[in-house]
């Protein structure tokens, strides 16, 4: 599951867009945070959110004409490569006009 939090700048201070991916706990409808994206897209706020099924893929898209390609998967910590994070990651960057 993601979600999209906007915190409304007060006085021109303080905006901010997150986007949260979040799992499944054991207990029901418990869900854990997995990965908190601050600013997904620095251009402009989010549009749209789709997932692919059972692919751990999700896709987002700006008001900028902007879009993003999110993959679940580890991969090796820079400063220490026997530390293996896992979370969902930008894997492409694309853009449209409409």
């Amino acid at each position: 599951m993601a979600t999209i939090d906007v915190t409304i700048p007060e006085e021109k201070l303080g905006g901010l867009v997150c986007l949260k991916y979040w799992t499944r706990g054991s207990l029901v409808a418990e869900y854990l945070l997995s990965t908190v994206i601050y600013e997904p897209h620095s251009d402009a706020q989010v549009s749209s959110l789709a997932f692919l099924p059972g692919h751990n893929m999700a896709v987002t898209s700006s008001y900028g004409g902007d879009f993003k390609v999110w993959v679940h998967g580890s991969h090796a910590d820079r400063n220490n490569e026997s530390i293996q994070r896992t979370g969902w990651r930008c894997q492409s960057v694309g853009s449209y006009k409409y």
